[in-house]
């Protein structure tokens, strides 16, 4: 497992920093919950921990933000979506499992499975170049 040094430390913080300020400004923030009490449902960010992605709390759609990842007690920033931002994110999962796969989905993850390439191998190898490409825009 990685070990976080203080120069990794403040690297990671950087780029938790740069996420919130990209991605997560302009949506408001509605709660903070401890990290096992998070129903998630589509993971776009995990480094040992899942960082952000979407999670439901009830029947609605949330986005969330993991502080402080390196830490041992682990939370969550819960954010609220507007018609505007619930679309993109659910196009990005749309997209991502579509093109890459379904292996950051809940519930349909299976514990343990990682990536790998769905057949025909040549299409989907493809179709991730593809995602990754198109993400940078």
């Amino acid at each position: 497992m990685f070990t976080f040094t203080r120069k990794n430390k403040r690297k990671a913080s950087h780029i938790v920093a740069s996420f919130l300020n990209n991605h997560l400004n302009n949506m408001k923030k509605i709660a903070t919950i401890p990290y096992e009490e998070v129903d998630f449902v589509w993971i776009s960010n995990h480094f040992d921990v899942h960082i952000s992605g979407l999670c439901r709390m009830g029947n609605t759609l949330f986005a969330f933000q993991t502080l402080n990842p390196w830490e041992d007690d682990l939370e969550c920033e819960i954010y609220m979506l507007n018609p505007w931002e619930e679309f993109k994110w659910r196009a990005r999962k749309f997209f991502f499992e579509r093109m890459v796969g379904y292996h950051w989905t809940y519930p349909q993850r299976k514990k343990g499975v990682g990536f790998y390439y769905r057949n025909p191998q040549w299409l989907y190898k493809i179709l991730f170049k593809l995602y990754y490409e198109l993400k940078k825009f």
